[in-house]
């Protein structure tokens, strides 16, 4: 058997990771534009928020996204101004890079360290200054 031969037939293996990811992603995008994060469907309650009464960074992402597929942005930016602008345009990137990736059979997505010591510290920053008395009013819904 050639090399190609055995290329070829690792195809499908090399695609299953981002096919299995993005149809969950879209599975669970779909489910979140259908119900509504604040009053109807299954959707879990922030833990962090029932224990101390703070906003986690994550708080509010369910309802921007409900808010976003509905076509309102502002309400979306007001839900979680982080998860609209960062995490889920770098998220939609990361998924397409894999798959590029995949596809070309490049391997997997190497991170740099700026960026997985920065995402972690911007999120860290964002956590503590929505709940800060002055940016609370502007920073949670």
């Amino acid at each position: 058997m050639t090399a190609a031969a055995v290329t070829d037939r690792r195809t499908p293996h090399r695609l299953a990771g981002p096919a299995v990811v993005t149809a969950a992603l879209l599975a669970g995008t779909a489910y979140t534009g259908v119900q509504d994060p604040t009053g109807s469907g299954v959707f879990p309650s922030c833990i962090f928020f029932a224990a101390t009464g703070h906003w986690c960074p994550g708080c509010g992402g369910l309802r921007a996204v409900h808010s976003l597929l509905g076509g309102d942005l502002a309400l979306a930016l007001q839900y979680n101004v982080v998860v609209v602008l960062l995490i889920i345009p770098m998220g939609i990137a990361a998924i397409a890079l894999w798959w590029y990736r995949a596809w070309r059979r490049k391997g997997t997505i190497p991170v740099p360290m700026w960026f997985a010591i920065g995402l972690p510290a911007l999120l860290g920053v964002f956590w503590i200054v929505r709940n800060l008395p002055p940016f609370a009013p502007y920073l949670t819904v």
